[in-house]
C-alpha cells in the first residue's frame, strides 16, 4: 500500500512527456523542432538589446565647472605678479633673477624665455600679462577633460593675438598653458542614469514558431536564447523535484500510518 502511495504522488512528475535534457553550450544531437505555434516575449534578447543600448551610451561629463576657471586665472594674476616684483628687483643681477623665476612652481620657463621676459620694456611686459589673462579666461571658459588636456594646451598658440609680435606671442602662450587644468570631469552617476534610460527605452522583444519550425538545427551549439524558446515549448526536461520526492515519502508514510 505504501509503495502504491508513493507512486501514485510521485510517478506524475517522471512522465512528463519532455525526455531530452539541453543545456547552453551542448551541441544539439538532432534538429530540434516546435510542436506547436507560440508567440512569447524573449527575456533573453530583450536584455540583450537592452546591454547594447547601454553601451552605445557615451559617457556623460559634468559642465565646466566656472569655481575652477576663476582659481586658475586667479593664480595667474599670483604668478604675473611675482615676475613683475623680480622684473623691478633693482639689487638683483639678470641671472639671479632667472634663478628667482626659476622658483615658480606652475611654470617652468627655459632660461631663454626667462632672459626674454626679464629684458621686455614695461608696455611690452603689461601687454604680455593683459593677454595671458584673456587668452586663459578664453580657453577655461570651454569644456576640457583630462583626456584632451594636452590637445588643449596645443591650441592656445593660434589663440594669442596677432598683433603680438612672435617672440612675445610665444611667452604668453607659455605663461597660459602652465595654467590651463581640466573643468569638466565623467560623472558615473549622469552616465548609468543615461544608461538606463536607454535600457528602459527598448520594447520587449518577441519571438514566434509555426508547428515544425526548426528551433536548433543538428550539430549546432545550444544558445541561451534557444534554451529560452525550448522551455517556452515544454521541450526541456525539468530538473529532478528532490524537495517533492521527499515530500511524497513523508505524505506516504503519513497516510500508511
Amino acid at each position: 500500500t505504501w509503495v502504491l502511495i508513493f507512486f501514485a504522488l510521485i510517478l506524475p512528475t517522471y512522465i512528463t512527456s519532455p525526455t531530452e535534457s539541453y543545456r547552453v553550450g551542448e551541441v544539439a544531437n538532432q534538429d530540434i523542432v516546435a510542436p506547436r505555434a507560440i508567440t512569447y516575449i524573449s527575456e533573453i534578447r530583450t536584455e540583450q538589446q537592452r546591454e547594447i543600448a547601454a553601451r552605445a551610451v557615451a559617457p556623460i561629463y559634468t559642465p565646466p565647472d566656472p569655481a575652477i576657471a576663476r582659481r586658475q586665472l586667479e593664480r595667474l594674476r599670483a604668478t604675473l605678479a611675482y615676475i613683475s616684483n623680480v622684473r623691478a628687483d633693482a639689487y638683483a643681477s639678470i641671472d639671479q633673477k632667472i634663478v628667482d623665476l626659476a622658483a615658480l612652481e606652475d611654470i617652468r620657463l627655459d632660461q631663454d624665455t626667462a632672459r626674454k621676459l626679464l629684458t621686455l620694456n614695461e608696455s611690452r611686459w603689461q601687454a604680455i600679462q593683459q593677454e595671458a589673462i584673456a587668452v586663459l579666461e578664453q580657453v577655461m571658459r570651454s569644456t576640457i577633460r583630462e583626456d584632451r588636456l594636452e590637445e588643449v594646451k596645443n591650441d592656445i598658440p593660434a589663440l594669442v593675438t596677432l598683433s603680438l609680435p612672435e617672440e612675445q606671442a610665444v611667452i604668453v602662450a607659455k605663461l597660459v598653458a602652465g595654467f590651463v587644468a581640466p573643468n569638466s570631469f565623467y560623472s558615473e552617476a549622469l552616465t548609468e542614469a543615461a544608461r538606463e534610460q536607454a535600457k528602459a527605452a527598448v520594447s520587449p522583444i518577441t519571438r514566434s514558431y509555426m508547428p515544425g519550425e526548426t528551433i536548433v538545427r543538428r550539430g549546432q551549439v545550444i544558445t541561451p536564447s534557444d534554451l529560452e524558446a525550448l522551455q517556452q515549448l515544454d521541450l526541456v526536461q525539468p530538473e529532478k523535484n528532490w524537495q517533492g520526492l521527499v515530500g511524497a515519502i513523508v505524505l506516504a508514510s503519513l497516510m500508511l500510518a
